[in-house]
């Protein structure tokens, strides 16, 4: 059994992060995480700095001001939407709820440059949409951007910890299989819309229609479109620095799940 250490100290977790040979990262810890393919947080060394070097100018100030900026939008608006009582009254809020739709908001805006009003993401908890479109259309749904974000996200774990063969087991179990048909949908959709949205940003179209009729931001501070952008740029110096579609597809949406799961927390 492996022996774990739980480290307090500030000096000696700076030499614990800065010093990568002699504390090498346990990369079979972060297959779960390879959906897509790999990405800087399931990599190491070489194939490390690979990543780093095509998706590291990616991730700058700008992509972080945009971060500030939809959030305050979206406060406000939340705000304007849901709380117009007159002065002196009280309202209960459910945190967790409206903190997990405040955060899909900011990870569409700045992760794929995709805002929208609030009632976007009116309940994230709710997947009965989701399940009504799986079950009408099966393994041919594209589900909308913001349902397939939302539904991913939602079932990150789900997708992590159901073996393989839960997905095609040959009977319905209650609950089980609704759940799986959903998060297969949901992840094959966000793919389906990655894939869109890379060819837009190689194509230089500025704004994209998507699925849901939401107009892609007009923003170069995306990430998406900022990785895109990087990779290319990788692949005119060096033919081997670049990173494949999966590996974009990866380093966008491990950011975007650590994210999801930081907030909620």
């Amino acid at each position: 059994m492996t022996p774990v250490f739980l480290v307090s100290d500030v000096d000696g977790m700076k030499q614990i992060t800065s010093d990568r040979h002699t504390f090498a990262k346990d990369l079979s810890s972060y297959e779960h995480v390879n959906i897509y393919g790999r990405s800087l947080v399931s990599t190491d060394g070489n194939e490390w700095r690979r990543h780093l070097a095509a998706a590291g100018p990616a991730f700058s100030e700008s992509n972080n001001a945009m971060v500030w900026r939809e959030t305050r939008r979206l406060v406000q608006e939340w705000f304007a939407t849901e709380y117009t009582e007159t002065p002196g009254s009280s309202t209960q809020v459910d945190v967790l709820a409206k903190m997990t739709q405040a955060t899909l908001h900011v990870i569409a805006a700045a992760g794929f440059g995709m805002r929208a009003s609030w009632s976007a993401f009116n309940d994230p908890h709710v997947k009965g949409p989701a399940l009504e479109a799986v079950r009408r259309k099966g393994d041919s749904v594209l589900l909308p951007f913001h349902t397939a974000l939302e539904q991913t996200l939602s079932n990150l774990f789900v997708r992590m910890l159901a073996p393989s063969f839960m997905y095609t087991l040959p009977f319905h179990v209650p609950v089980l299989s609704d759940t799986l048909a959903v998060a297969s949908a949901a992840f094959r959709s966000l793919q389906t819309h990655m894939q869109r949205m890379v060819d837009c940003v190689r194509k230089g179209d500025a704004v994209e229609e998507n699925a849901d009729g939401l107009e892609q931001e007009e923003m170069a501070s995306d990430l998406l479109k900022r990785l895109v952008q990087a990779n290319e740029e990788e692949k005119k110096g060096k033919d081997k620095g670049s990173l494949t579609e999966g590996e974009l597809f990866s380093n966008v949406f491990v950011s975007s799940s650590k994210c999801s799961i930081l907030t909620r927390n």
